[in-house]
């Protein structure tokens, strides 16, 4: 696998067939290991601790780099907006600042076969699986997949070998091992099968929004949710289900909807009117903790 250093971009770049086409094979370039539940990056499934449900969790959280059957493991049954039965991905929390995401163009188009470029792997300092989109465009010379990493990005740009334009762009690329399923759709679309370059790596990633609007704090947009724990304070003994395991957590908005982000900003419900819950409007009516300061990723799904 060529492997491109800060000092051979512009020797990259400036050389080779005109198409760039086949490019590097990225089948050939090592595979990233990734561990969502690590002390760096887990908090409510933490493998040494987790805040959700322990006692359940902890024995079925994978081991680093294992593949994570999402639909086992992470989906929820709630309520949308109307009283809608919908079902979401629980991903884990997150901060509202985007970490850095890249794009290669050429005339104004995605380089055929290059792989996007996210800044970091879970448990990276800055790591989000929210990243705002840079937009990098490159000549005629280009070969698929030379730049394989945010800092080699970056090289380029300072060194004047490519132009770059950040947008206020949004994605919701979340890292995840090698062979890990999620088999519900987003929007209609398979959210499996992508991958993307980290410091000359290849990770694999779940591919969800990708047109969130930048706040104007500089910030990943959210959206509501309210739950309601079974022990009626927090997360250590889960939600409050009914019988076939459907909670009466309502979001606001699904996945279709205009002003939708998978980043969930949490209030806490009052289980003593669990029954009485069937929409968002009244999990909102029956809300005992307003914004208790926790972000989710949380991708409404088919």
């Amino acid at each position: 696998m060529l492997k491109v250093t800060t000092c051979g971009v512009a020797m990259v770049l400036a050389a080779c067939g005109s198409d760039g086409v086949d490019g590097i094979d990225v089948d050939d370039a090592p595979v990233a290991s990734v561990d969502r539940f690590s002390d760096s990056f887990g908090k409510l499934f933490k493998r040494s601790g987790p805040a959700f449900d322990p006692v359940n969790v902890q024995a079925v959280v994978p081991a680093p780099n294992a593949p994570i059957d999402f639909d086992e493991l992470f989906t929820v049954s709630a309520f949308g907006p109307t009283g809608d039965r919908i079902t979401y991905y629980s991903l884990d929390i997150l901060p509202r600042e985007p970490a850095k995401g890249y794009r290669i163009l050429r005339n104004g188009q995605p380089v055929p076969g290059q792989l996007e470029i996210h800044s970091g792997l879970p448990g990276d300092a800055g790591y989000n699986d929210f990243v705002q989109i840079t937009e990098v465009s490159v000549g005629d010379g280009y070969v698929a997949n030379s730049l394989q990493s945010a800092s080699e990005v970056e090289a380029a740009i300072a060194a004047g070998d490519v132009t770059a334009s950040q947008t206020t762009t949004i994605a919701n690329w979340a890292i995840v091992p090698a062979g890990s399923t999620a088999d519900r759709a987003f929007r209609g679309n398979v959210v499996t099968g992508n991958r993307a370059w980290v410091d000359g790596e290849v990770a694999h990633f779940l591919r969800f929004e990708e047109n969130l609007e930048i706040t104007d704090a500089g910030t990943v947009p959210v959206a509501e949710i309210i739950v309601i724990f079974d022990n009626n304070m927090n997360p250590s003994e889960g939600f409050a289900t009914e019988a076939d395991g459907h909670t009466h957590n309502a979001i606001d908005t699904v996945a279709t909807d205009p002003g939708y982000s998978s980043l969930w900003n949490h209030s806490v419900g009052n289980k003593a009117n669990f029954a009485a819950v069937t929409d968002f409007q009244t999990a909102f009516d029956n809300v005992m903790a307003a914004d208790v300061g926790v972000d989710v990723n949380c991708p409404e799904v088919e």
